[in-house]
């Protein structure tokens, strides 16, 4: 539900940016090449910003508390 909502404020901005542009006198075109690279950038930022997943079953918190327990440190000695 909170993604519909905030996709539906991304939405109305983008309309709102658009007739702005519209009335100044801006082509339609070039409203339609600035709105796709808008897309295009918003889509890259959100996709460097999550990341890559970590593998499932695997976690490295559960790995150095085994390694403090058993007294090992960081060198691996």
């Amino acid at each position: 539900m909170a993604k519909e909502k905030a996709k539906k404020k991304a939405v109305k901005k983008v309309e709102k940016a658009v007739r702005k542009a519209v009335n100044k006198g801006v082509t339609g075109s070039t409203v339609e090449q600035a709105v796709g690279n808008a897309i295009d950038s918003a889509k890259g930022n959100a996709a460097a910003k999550k990341g890559p997943r970590p593998e499932k079953g695997k976690s490295d918190k559960k790995e150095s508390k085994a390694a403090k327990k058993a007294g090992w440190d960081d060198a691996g000695d």
